[in-house]
């Protein structure tokens, strides 16, 4: 049996394609949504789609990317008493298993082995000069095609056994372990959602000035970097040889780059692709 974990403050967008990603692959009620204190009633006790999760209310408090590893990391390694795997991630974090090795999501991890497993990382990303804004009505996988690889996003997100996550949960006290799991990153799958989020997460209240500063860009830095999207070069699906290979050495790139910070936890260079990968039609049908 499968646990899914997030945690989430006013996420009235992501929050619903969580549920919905996560929800048919383990069941609502071994989903657990940590609400830090909501008050944009995406998590009131009238909110639409939350029927059968389990969520756990917490105080409103600064954000603090280290109280917050603490405290996900506890209650995984409690879920871990319960539950044979543990799937964390952020809630704009959709994980796919390879479809052509793995019948779903819950197959894989029914499967899986290894005492942690590093997902993929990819950013989804809008580009404007030919995708519409998106819907969220429809699946986000008919309406957008494309994806970096993202060294950052590489994060170890399926666990077996307890762990001790880095700061952002990017890194543990082992090496990265790699197969067929990936993580699909929508921070970057639309423009104008994501200067709507921008808005939400500069206003934050912030543990300390250097904290999150990637969340707080000026909004012409966002807008520059979907325009530095669309002059991106442009792949063939993933799954295909040749981008396959390009896929499978940025891969390597990172896996190669591993040392153990003094801290025991490991660290990784930002390996991050200059182009973009179609994402293959087999996957985009699971997002």
């Amino acid at each position: 049996m499968t646990a899914a974990v997030t945690m989430v403050y006013n996420e009235p967008e992501f929050l619903p394609l969580w549920i919905a990603h996560y929800g048919p692959q383990f069941g609502r009620d071994n989903l657990y949504v940590i609400d830090h204190g909501s008050d944009d009633g995406s998590t009131g006790k009238d909110a639409a789609g939350l029927d059968g999760v389990n969520l756990i209310r917490i105080p409103r408090t600064a954000k603090d990317n280290v109280q917050r590893t603490a405290f996900v990391t506890h209650l995984v390694t409690a879920l871990l008493q319960y539950h044979d795997t543990v799937v964390s991630t952020d809630v704009d974090e959709l994980l796919v298993a390879d479809p052509a090795r793995h019948d779903s999501l819950a197959a894989y991890c029914r499967t899986a082995t290894a005492p942690v497993t590093t997902a993929i990382g990819l950013n989804v990303t809008q580009r404007l000069s030919t995708e519409p804004a998106i819907d969220l009505s429809r699946p986000i996988g008919a309406q957008r095609r494309w994806a970096r690889f993202v060294g950052p996003m590489c994060k170890p997100v399926l666990v077996r056994q307890p762990v001790r996550w880095s700061s952002g949960f990017h890194s543990v006290e082992d090496p990265a372990v790699m197969d067929d799991l990936y993580l699909f990153h929508l921070r970057y799958f639309d423009h104008d959602q994501g200067l709507a989020r921008l808005a939400r997460t500069r206003a934050l209240e912030w543990s300390s000035d250097k904290a999150g500063l990637h969340q707080r860009v000026e909004d012409e830095t966002w807008s520059k970097w979907f325009r530095d999207f669309v002059r991106m070069a442009c792949l063939e699906p993933f799954d295909g040889p040749e981008s396959a290979a390009r896929l499978e050495a940025y891969k390597q790139q990172f896996l190669a780059s591993a040392r153990q910070g003094k801290s025991g936890l490991y660290i990784y260079d930002h390996v991050i692709s200059p182009e973009l990968f179609e994402i293959p039609a087999a996957f985009r049908t699971r997002l």
